[in-house]
């Protein structure tokens, strides 16, 4: 083993890992696992308990089945088992897990499941103190047995939570727990947290694990070049993501949600089941009742937590981007007062140095500000205020530099053990381009309190109202944390926790409502602890694997999982070139031009929060301060993004209130509507205001789809009905936008929109 860096494969019983899109695979039992053994005991009859409002229909003996519906609607299933098999089985695995040995935090899984306990029986069912208490046995086709206790208990008037512990014996230790259940091929599955290239889920093998989404995700041709040269997933695939969540909706008003923090692969691939492979042997999770998707949203959120409000003053304007030491950052604030562009805020992520690495300007990773950088650093926020009336936003991660000159708080923490060490004891030095970093040790009480500390001298004591707090993914899965904690049931928590130190610290800074820190990855329960999420990192494409449609995506999905307030690097993060070979040469494949920023300004203008980024390699890619033009076009996006500020602010309220996403896949308002749930790069902003991005070069029109209604497109005043399709004029600085007939809280939309249009006009005239 590599002390620095870590392994490139682990073996051991029960070891987390993330699969691929092929790396899993679907763990089948073979034909004799899955008949059902009613010879002997015959089909007993069904009888229906009731827990709390919900009624379970149970058939015990050898041949089990169990059917869950709600008193209000006993006649629609939420929860059945399968046609054939139990509802419930078990497995003894080994799992091989390859990691990257760099902060991208990419990993794959190659499970070897060694006995499958696949045959059920359900020997007793007790209600004991209003709950309901399985228990019974499930074998191997060997003839091994082990026994499971499976309890139903009411967790609210519209959750049944689920609890199943196996009995491992000393001659079989179960450590997977198989949960098997009916769907159709008709029932669409969405959620699951930021999924970036699908929103339906159904016909896909879905592992559910936090970790960095790749660069490229399958795009060809970069995919492959990213692999080539930084090694395997280091590009990704569809499925990886920064923020993977157990829990989903259907079209069929159903939702489920497991509370574990251990990795699970979701089979969606076979019409009429649905099988759920959970690394534990102890697993908890609810079964949601709701009427409509935004209900069942509403429900999950009481578990999930739900998003504060956004601070009043991010609807002033844009959260602009602003590196490069004083002088560049000072003369950016001139420009932009001088061009008059609304600046809510001026995040300055270079404020603890710049590391320029191979793959471009990257952040230091030292919490501490850089005054060689920014000398007079009191007298830049003084020229940041009075220019443009905005706030300052640095940056902040769970990593620490070790490069010298840069390492004095990674040389503070780990004399003090604050870091994640290796099998040797030593720091796990996590590589990440030409360098190394040690990751906190968020298990440890003193490591959060020590870096709580830390954040709130240096950025809070430094001015800022707000930071990113980068990344959460990387945990290796053979770390050694505090107090023998498991780092297999930690890498999914680790995100969650690095929320809640960011929360604390701006609750407990006093920053109150005004505070602000927006996260990359996430888990079940970051919606209550983050105060914003942005997408990660997108390449600088149009395309939808790693580009803008993917944010799009990436955006509706999430918000069906309690993520309501979502937003993405206008731009893209990351170009795509390579160096060839011999010659010094660049060759760039994929880099940010004019066009793809202002569409995805406008796109953006039409989001939660408005966020520019330099990018990585800030030389190769387009600039909103490029030229006249493209400042000119820029200011037009900002004044668009003002001008529903009234709506979007009722929104963000409802949001906190009830859970319910700011941007809305259609499928919420239009369930019905196999059209409408399709749609994934089109949106709803509440239910009075469509959106369509541009999201090709060259386009001067964009066919749009119309759900139900009366639609009345901004720019035009005209007037659609719909369900159906419209072609409407789509040039830059005009996405179509259209509202809703009757929206009466999003009335003034139109005027103000129109309104910009005139002002753009007199002002060039």
């Amino acid at each position: 083993m590599d002390a620095r860096t870590g392994p490139g494969g682990i073996t051991r019983r029960a070891v987390l890992g993330v699969a691929g899109a092929a790396a899993a695979g679907r763990m089948a039992s073979g034909p004799a696992a899955a008949q059902e053994d009613t010879a002997a005991a015959g089909l007993l009859p069904s009888t229906t308990h009731q827990v709390g409002p919900f009624l379970l229909r149970l058939r015990t003996g050898a041949a089990p089945a169990l059917r869950i519906s709600h008193r209000a609607e006993p006649d629609r299933v939420l929860w059945q088992g399968p046609a054939s098999g139990g509802f419930l089985q078990a497995g003894t695995a080994e799992t091989v897990v390859e990691q990257n040995t760099t902060a991208a935090g990419g990993f794959t899984v190659g499970d070897r499941l060694m006995v499958r306990h696949a045959r059920q029986s359900v020997t007793s069912a007790t209600l004991r103190a209003g709950s309901l208490v399985l228990e019974g046995t499930l074998t191997s086709v060997p003839g091994t047995a082990i026994g499971y206790t499976m309890t139903f208990s009411g967790a609210g008037p519209r959750r049944l939570r689920f609890r199943v512990r196996l009995a491992s014996t000393a001659q079989v230790e179960a450590n997977r727990i198989f949960l098997r259940y009916a769907s159709d091929a008709t029932e669409a599955f969405w959620g699951f947290g930021a999924q970036m290239t699908h929103l339906d889920q159904k016909g896909r093998l879905l592992p559910v694990l936090v970790q960095e989404q790749g660069v490229g995700r399958g795009l060809p041709v970069v995919t492959q070049l990213v692999s080539l040269l930084y090694g395997p997933r280091t590009a990704g695939n569809w499925a990886t993501t920064s923020i993977s969540v157990p829990q989903y909706l259907t079209s069929h008003n159903r939702s489920l949600l497991l509370e574990n923090t251990e990795y699970c692969v979701f089979d969606l691939r076979d019409d009429d089941l649905v099988e759920v492979e959970n690394f534990t042997a102890d697993l908890t999770g609810q079964i949601v009742y709701g009427r409509t998707p935004l209900e069942l949203i509403e429900t999950c959120t009481e578990v999930t937590g739900r998003m504060r409000a956004l601070p009043d003053w991010l609807h002033d304007g844009a959260v602009v981007c602003a590196q490069g030491g004083t002088a560049k950052v000072a003369g950016l604030a001139a420009t932009l007062a001088e061009a008059q562009v609304p600046v809510a805020a001026f995040w300055v992520q270079d404020w603890g140095g710049v590391n320029t690495t191979d793959l471009g300007e990257q952040v230091q990773w030292n919490w501490v500000l850089d005054t060689r950088h920014y000398p007079d650093w009191g007298e830049l926020r003084e020229t940041i205020g009075e220019r443009l009336g905005a706030r300052v936003v640095l940056y902040v991660s769970p990593f620490l530099t070790d490069l010298p000159g840069y390492d004095q708080l990674y040389t503070e923490a780990a004399r003090a053990g604050y870091l994640v060490r290796n099998q040797q004891g030593d720091v796990y030095r996590i590589r990440n381009s030409t360098f190394t970093a040690g990751l906190l040790d968020l298990s440890d009480p003193a490591a959060r309190a020590w870096i709580k500390a830390t954040i709130q001298s240096n950025l809070v004591g430094s001015g800022a109202v707000g930071w990113m707090a980068d990344f959460g993914e990387a945990l290796p899965f053979d770390a050694v944390l505090h107090d023998g904690a498991d780092p297999m049931e930690w890498h999914n928590r680790y995100p969650v926790e690095w929320a809640r130190i960011n929360r604390e610290v701006i609750d407990e800074a006093g920053l109150g409502t005004e505070g602000l820190f927006f996260n990359r990855s996430g888990h079940l329960h970051s919606p209550g602890l983050s105060t914003l999420f942005w997408m990660a990192d997108q390449i600088q494409s149009w395309d939808a694997h790693d580009g803008l449609r993917s944010a799009i995506t990436g955006a509706l999905s999430s918000g069906m999982s309690g993520f309501s307030l979502t937003h993405s690097d206008i731009g893209g993060f990351t170009p795509i070139g390579s160096t060839l070979p011999g010659t010094g040469v660049e060759v760039s494949l994929l880099r940010r031009s004019k066009e793809l920023l202002l569409r995805w300004a406008e796109y953006s203008a039409f989001t939660p929060v408005m966020r520019t980024h330099d990018g990585i390699d800030p030389a190769a890619a387009w600039q909103i301060d490029q030229d006249g033009d493209t400042l000119a076009a820029f200011r037009h996006c900002v004044q668009m993004y003002r001008a529903w500020a009234p709506y979007r602010r009722r929104l963000v309220d409802e949001a906190a209130r009830t859970g319910h996403p700011v941007m809305r896949a259609l499928a919420l308002h239009h369930p019905h509507d196999p059209v409408a749930a399709r749609q994934q790069f089109q949106y709803l902003l509440g239910d009075a205001v469509l959106v369509h991005p541009v999201t090709e070069p060259g386009i001067t029109e964009a066919q749009v789809y119309l759900p139900a209604g009366t639609w009345t497109h901004v720019w035009t005043n005209r007037r659609y009905a719909g369900p159906g399709h419209a072609t409407v004029p789509a040039p830059l600085g005009r996405p179509p936008v259209f509202l809703r007939a009757g929206a009466r809280d999003a009335g003034g939309l139109s005027s103000a929109l129109r309104r910009l249009v005139q002002e753009d006009r007199g002002a060039t005239e």
